[in-house]
């Protein structure tokens, strides 16, 4: 079982790397997205992400696998 504080711990690790050193930031910054991960957190929602590879926007679509809702997109999110 993972810790429950591993996101966070990572995010403050980034965050201290990138504040003192600049390559880390310019590697960070050229980093592309390679594919979306499924949560069950989303599942159970009845949602997932796709990665459009073209423009790098993550897609949030309903699978419809939830009653009352039906397959389609939702929203894109922006890339950073």
């Amino acid at each position: 079982e993972h810790s429950p504080l591993a996101r966070e711990y990572a995010l403050w690790a980034v965050r201290n790397a990138t504040a003192v050193s600049g390559p880390v930031r310019d590697r960070i910054a050229g980093l592309q997205p390679v594919a979306a991960v499924e949560t069950p957190e989303l599942r159970k929602m009845g949602m997932k992400l796709d990665l459009d590879a073209a423009t790098g926007k993550l897609n949030l679509i309903r699978t419809g696998d939830t009653p009352g809702t039906r397959p389609g997109p939702v929203a894109t999110v922006p890339s950073a």
